[in-house]
């Protein structure tokens, strides 16, 4: 029996007139929505809370452009004297130049890593991310607001052919807030390609086995066990699959990003430490439209510079651009 959201007020409508449990799998709407109000009633009021672990590292370019020059400055990141020119922006006239050791475009679960681990390290990185920061105390954990604020295209980005719908997140975090955080591991004719063809050695070593069997099954939620019921019903093979999360977090909620801080994606795990480490900066809503590249002497091929990169301020696109040392590209391969 499918139910939708009509039928889902309808069962929240009696259980508030006094009338019977809906009796839908077992759970009610108004009961669901009683218990989330009471654990929000129960926070602590927190500014973390309010605006997510990683507040003090997110950079707001909507503000003016000497507010944001400022606060980069003081995160320590040099930037040049802001252009007097009235040239609208460009690649040739930016808004804004800054300059770091490292720049990351994407903040999944490849740049997530990446930043966390140069930041910690003691270098200056900064995060480019094309889609907004929605902190737990801003999750709907609803289906229209959530794909309108968290997924490319606000989840109707689909194949050339329109034959696959194609589910890609835009948020800070990326896929690793909006998925189910599934950790399989890479399979071994994968692993002998990435050793063999590519010379990838770290991938045959010891330490990456070792790696493969941090992530265990977690116990499963209320539709994961109707799910694995019905397989068995079947004679379907059922097989247990790791989890990155907490071993008691089975919410259900995992698309629409994790309102507990319980599942393990970058922007509570790595992102996490980019800001602690007082080394980095996050700049959400701001989408990478070139990597600037230069040729060196005595060098056939060119190397990157920086990126240059776009954002909304004042209801117009504007351009600014950052040089960097490394640049480091990671993000959104689903889509390309």
């Amino acid at each position: 029996m499918a139910i939708g959201n009509k039928d889902l007020d309808f069962c929240l409508c009696e259980r508030e007139r006094g009338g019977e449990d809906c009796g839908v799998a077992g759970y009610c709407v108004w009961y669901l929505r009683k218990c989330k109000k009471e654990s929000d009633e129960e926070e602590d009021g927190s500014k973390e809370w309010f605006c997510g672990p990683l507040y003090r590292g997110l950079i707001n370019l909507k503000q003016s452009r000497d507010m944001a020059a400022n606060t980069l400055r003081r995160l320590g990141f040099p930037i040049p004297a802001l252009s007097q020119k009235t040239n609208p922006p460009s690649l040739s006239y930016p808004s804004l130049i800054i300059q770091c050791d490292a720049v990351v475009i994407g903040s999944s679960s490849g740049g997530g890593v990446v930043v966390g681990v140069l930041a910690k390290a003691g270098y200056k990185v900064l995060m480019l991310e094309k889609g907004k920061y929605c902190a737990r105390k801003n999750l709907s954990l609803l289906e229209g607001p959530t794909m309108d604020q968290m997924y490319l295209s606000s989840g109707l980005l689909a194949t050339d052919d329109i034959s696959v719908l194609v589910l890609a997140s835009s948020t800070v975090g990326g896929g690793s807030t909006i998925n189910w955080l599934a950790s399989i591991k890479t399979p071994q004719n994968v692993i002998n390609e990435w050793c063999d063809r590519y010379e990838l050695e770290l991938f045959g070593s010891e330490l990456y086995k070792e790696a493969l069997d941090v992530y265990k099954f977690q116990d499963e939620g209320f539709n994961n066990a109707v799910l694995r019921q019905g397989c068995q019903e079947l004679g379907y093979t059922v097989k247990n699959i790791p989890r990155n999360s907490q071993p008691d977090h089975y919410c259900g909620w995992c698309c629409f990003g994790c309102k507990d801080g319980r599942k393990k994606g970058t922007s509570e795990t790595w992102l996490v430490d980019l800001v602690n480490s007082g080394n980095g900066a996050i700049l959400p809503g701001c989408e990478a439209i070139k990597v600037l590249t230069k040729t060196k002497k005595g060098r056939d091929r060119k190397t990157a510079t920086g990126v240059a990169f776009e954002f909304e301020y004042n209801g117009a696109k504007d351009i600014a651009v950052i040089d960097s040392k490394v640049t480091i590209v990671a993000c959104g391969a689903i889509s390309l």
